[in-house]
């Protein structure tokens, strides 16, 4: 089993969670309601890989760094298929519909 993890390592997840979060939210180009989802997608992966980590094998800021690249990666992806399947716009309920009346 493995110990818990001590509040400061935990401090350190959030703080890397949040600056990955931040930057991907402003590549993509996302509302500003997005962000929070954003960061919760992406601590809950940092916390479910957390058994892989192997503190003789580095720090864990830096083992928080992997994994948010790598699911950032994924999430920019699904992000960008998602795009071109909607014609490469982003949809918005609040947008008007083209070539139609309200």
């Amino acid at each position: 089993m493995q110990p818990p993890i001590s509040p400061s390592d935990l401090a350190t997840l959030i703080d890397e969670t949040d600056v990955a979060a931040r930057r991907l939210h402003r590549k993509l180009a996302l509302p500003s309601a997005d962000l929070d989802d954003l960061r919760q997608e992406l601590l809950i992966d940092v916390i479910c890989r957390l058994p892989s980590f192997d503190k003789r094998r580095g720090s864990i800021g830096a083992f928080a760094g992997l994994v948010l690249r790598n699911h950032c990666s994924r999430i920019a992806i699904r992000h960008h298929r998602q795009r071109q399947v909607q014609g490469g716009t982003m949809l918005s309920l609040d947008a008007p519909i083209a070539r139609s009346v309200e």
